[in-house]
């Protein structure tokens, strides 16, 4: 176990047992403010709106959101709702093109006026349930950064301060389903970390919480505006990587694909799950349509990130189709230029690798495979299926 490993025990331990044998902490309000229901609601961009500049980030045209997001922020002024997305754009174009550090600089350095922003709607429209979802949002940003970093800690701690304002908007409008994607997301990370490090297995119920997750995100998927996309997303990343369910993930990609077809986060777990399950030749098709995506951008950074995820899948069909020595070469390919956000992609292509070896009855390289992934230190399915593999050997 790795020094980091150990102190992130020796912190999360305490954080988890408060977040659930007492539950989250009550967010406070005064009650002057719960009493003044009869307030109108703050008078920002109606959903639908905000809704379709969304869809233009997460088909990857950054500069036509930017641009939407810009003209909105025209049209309302003193609302904080076209910063926040504004914001949120800037750093979704940062991330697809590899840029994580210009994007945890930006974020560090912008969300807390932005939360500021939203701080002082509320001191106007207390009530609002859209304005605390808001903040929520804004407050969860540094979240995906602390999380890209591997520091599980903060990003427990930051995910529960969002998670109050989240609960604060469900309280106020019991059903507005974009909530659910906040507080879906949380359970789903709380499960992940539960079931992740052995001190916490059959303490807390794990399954519990993710399958309360996956509920509530399809709540958001299913009957969201705003959240759609990022909730569909998620449940993609969930279903393919955590519940390991094939079908579900093809039928989930299918429907995504059609309304994010330029995303490359999409379109890619979609290609793998399809390769898993067996559709090579509509696997195939996905590639191909990926690579064209790729090789339209101009970006350097942007191509050779995805370049990598092409490569990765590359090694998932080698794999599936019996070219186990290609696989291996595309998996350890993708293990030395690894440049993705997170790193699932990595610990899968040692594990893949293990299993290959395994099949093979090369029992000594296998078990290297299999510890490699577990000293990635991810918290990732893939590292949990090393550990078993491991202990089976």
């Amino acid at each position: 176990m790795t020094g980091s490993k150990i102190r992130f025990l020796s912190h999360a331990y305490l954080l988890l047992i408060a977040v659930i044998i007492f539950g989250r902490p009550v967010a406070s309000h005064s009650s002057e403010q719960s009493e003044d229901r009869s307030q109108p609601p703050a008078m920002g961009p109606d959903s639908e709106l905000v809704a379709e500049g969304i869809q233009l980030y997460l088909n990857y045209r950054f500069s036509e959101a930017d641009s939407f997001f810009r003209s909105m922020a025209r049209t309302y002024p003193e609302h904080p709702t076209p910063a926040l997305y504004l914001l949120i754009n800037e750093n979704a174009s940062y991330r697809c093109t590899g840029q994580f550090q210009h994007s945890a600089d930006s974020l560090f350095a912008h969300t807390p006026r932005t939360i500021e922003l939203f701080d002082t709607v509320l001191e106007k429209y207390p009530e609002d349930a859209k304005t605390y979802l808001y903040r929520a949002t804004a407050r969860s940003l540094k979240s995906r950064v602390y999380m890209n970093q591997g520091k599980y800690v903060p990003a427990l701690k930051v995910g529960m301060s969002a998670i109050l304002d989240a609960e604060k908007a469900q309280e106020l409008d019991p059903d507005y389903p974009d909530i659910n994607l906040a507080t879906g997301t949380f359970d789903i990370f709380v499960s992940v970390i539960l079931e992740h490090y052995s001190m916490f297995r059959g303490l807390f119920g794990s399954t519990d919480y993710r399958g309360r997750g996956i509920e509530r995100l399809q709540t958001s998927f299913h009957k969201g505006i705003e959240s759609r996309g990022e909730a569909g997303l998620l449940l993609m990343m969930v279903i393919l990587y955590e519940e390991e369910d094939l079908q579900g993930a093809v039928s989930l990609g299918q429907t995504l694909i059609k309304t994010y077809p330029g995303n490359m986060e999409i379109g890619s777990l979609y290609c793998e799950s399809l390769y898993l399950h067996g559709s090579i030749e509509e696997g195939d098709r996905q590639h191909s349509r990926l690579t064209a995506i790729r090789e339209n951008w101009k970006n350097d950074s942007f191509r050779n990130m995805w370049g990598l995820r092409l490569r990765y899948l590359d090694g998932i069909r080698q794999m599936v189709t019996g070219q186990h020595d290609a696989a291996l070469k595309s998996f350890q390919y993708t293990v030395e230029h690894y440049c993705l956000e997170f790193g699932w992609q990595k610990a899968l292509s040692l594990f893949y690798s293990g299993e290959i070896e395994k099949s093979r009855g090369r029992i000594r390289e296998a078990k290297a495979y299999y510890r490699a992934s577990i000293d990635t230190d991810e918290v990732t399915r893939a590292v949990l299926n090393s550990e078993s593999a491991l202990d089976d050997l």
